[in-house]
């Protein structure tokens, strides 16, 4: 099995530690333009900070990757709850909610960076706000990385310090923590807003048809391209409607010396997102069956996808993958130089869910001038209209934590449209699925995503990373990371695939 490069594993050595700075620099800019002006009330309390120090151990794409121990320990802390006095969409009046013993700290642990923050915010505003009526105070515990989150929650899941609230992930990956008992049933906040979402809307959100989550955020689409209109314009360039037009696109980025003609970071889990486009726009009913065994990773559609991204990387259209890639980087939290590069029209295209929007909108990019989408071309037209949805930032309570009773609480409010519609604010960009909210509150790319899915008969599957049990898919997205930096060693790495693969299935029969 061949190494990596020196400095693909020099990359993922110091990624954690380099990430969490990324981390700081985003959130400081992200809070700016996130927040109004704010009036403070503080609190001196003690909060429990879990501390991570990084190991390194060898993954099964043999690139040296950060896993983390954390350590909480219990200091001292001031915390400042900040009440906001902007006009609402919807009118809160969170009277009605139960006012606890005394002051609840509900550590809300994620892997969005500055995008907990909003959450916490939507429980201060209101007459009375969430947060006056029930003395519970949200309190973001944000992780730099997803494997970093992951590795802190397991360190506690199984304990009294399990958090009461976190984010996490449908399909497989819900599965694997619900048969663990680590996630609270939530049938009763799904009963009581069942009239505020469409039906169907709890099934994503559902193992074996009980919900343990709620939707943090709107089902979120991919297989859309992000581009610059204004480079688009200047370069003469229009929209592609075929693949041949979209290569041909990326080509002319290319020979125009734009940095990254398509951008990726090609960082940890970002290595699915080609993976599962390039499947599904072949054959989604292969793809289904991949997802659960029934095919193999050396079939030929996989070998087929993989083949085409090899093309891909070799003709340069992804750029300089090193740079691109640098430690730390991901689409969320986004690399520090994005805006700048997406700006000065050193990115041409990106494909990503369509969340990237908020990133967009937080770094001040006006929808339709700076930015815009389309629909990638389908790699074979015969599939037809086929989209990749991801129900996104799924919320789940900690079944072991004492705190839930209050997380159950936060999470009744949370699913009200009126809190919702407090969120289409605080999330910048992001849309909300509770259907009492007015159409013309929503962002103007969802709804221009909406009117496009209105037309025509589309196809849904779900996302690879929830699809497929995360034993498979993390170690393959790190594989597909190393096919970026190693075009060369395409044979191996589809063999380390179906190894892998081949293995979990083996032992856990579908």
């Amino acid at each position: 099995m061949s190494s990596e490069p020196k400095k693909v594993d020099r990359r993922k050595f110091i990624y954690a530690g380099l990430g969490a700075v990324a981390l700081i620099a985003i959130g400081a800019a992200a809070y700016v333009a996130m927040n109004p002006p704010v009036v403070t009330q503080t609190v001196t309390t003690s909060t429990t900070v879990p501390t991570t120090s990084v190991v390194t151990t060898t993954s099964v794409a043999t690139t040296t990757v950060p896993t983390t121990s954390v350590v909480t320990t219990t200091v001292p802390t001031t915390s400042v709850i900040t009440a906001t006095t902007p006009q609402l969409l919807l009118p809160i009046n969170a009277s009605k909610y139960k006012k606890a013993p005394s002051h609840v700290i509900l550590d809300f642990y994620n892997d969005k960076g500055p995008m907990g923050s909003p959450y916490r915010q939507v429980a201060l505003v209101g007459n009375p706000s969430f947060t006056e009526a029930t003395d519970i105070e949200i309190n973001p515990v944000s992780f730099s990385t997803t494997d970093v989150f992951q590795a802190a929650f397991y360190q506690v899941a199984d304990t009294d310090k399990e958090p009461p609230i976190f984010n996490w992930w449908v399909g497989q990956q819900l599965r694997t923590i619900v048969k663990r008992g680590l996630c609270a049933d939530l049938t009763s906040i799904w009963d009581a807003h069942k009239d505020e979402y469409s039906s169907g809307e709890m099934n994503p959100f559902s193992v074996d048809g009980v919900p343990y989550a709620i939707p943090g955020a709107p089902m979120a689409y991919w297989g859309v391209i992000w581009y610059r209109p204004q480079l688009f314009k200047q370069l003469g360039l229009k929209v592609p409607t075929t693949w041949d037009e979209f290569m041909s696109t990326a080509r002319a980025l290319k020979a125009a010396k734009v940095t990254f003609p398509i951008y990726c970071p090609f960082v940890e889990w970002t290595g699915f997102i080609w993976l599962q486009e390039l499947i599904v726009d072949q054959d989604p009913d292969f793809y289904e069956r991949l997802c659960v065994g029934k095919q193999k990773f050396t079939d030929d559609v996989v070998v087929n996808a993989l083949k085409v991204f090899q093309g891909m990387v070799k003709e340069g259209l992804f750029g300089d993958v090193a740079t691109g890639a640098a430690p730390g980087y991901s689409f969320y939290p986004p690399p520090p130089p994005l805006a700048g590069w997406w700006k000065n029209n050193q990115i041409g295209m990106i494909l990503c869910g369509d969340w990237i929007n908020t990133v967009f909108t937080q770094a001040g990019f006006k929808p339709f001038d700076d930015f815009d989408f389309f629909v990638l071309p389908k790699l074979k037209p015969s599939v037809g209209q086929v989209l990749i949805t991801e129900p996104d930032r799924p919320l789940c309570i900690g079944a072991h934590s004492p705190k839930k009773e209050w997380a159950f609480e936060f999470y009744d409010f949370l699913m009200t449209p009126e809190a919702q519609a407090e969120l289409l604010i605080r999330l910048q960009g992001l849309a909300s699925d509770n259907i009492k909210i007015p159409r013309e509150f929503q962002p103007v790319m969802k709804r221009k995503l909406y009117d496009i899915l209105a037309q025509g008969k589309w196809r849904f599957e779900l996302r690879i990373w929830e699809a497929l049990p995360p034993e498979i898919i993390i170690p393959v997205s790190t594989l597909m990371d190393k096919l970026a930096f190693n075009p060369d060693q395409l044979d191996s790495i589809i063999k380390e695939m179906d190894t892998v693969a081949t293995k979990y299935w083996s032992e856990h029969p579908s």
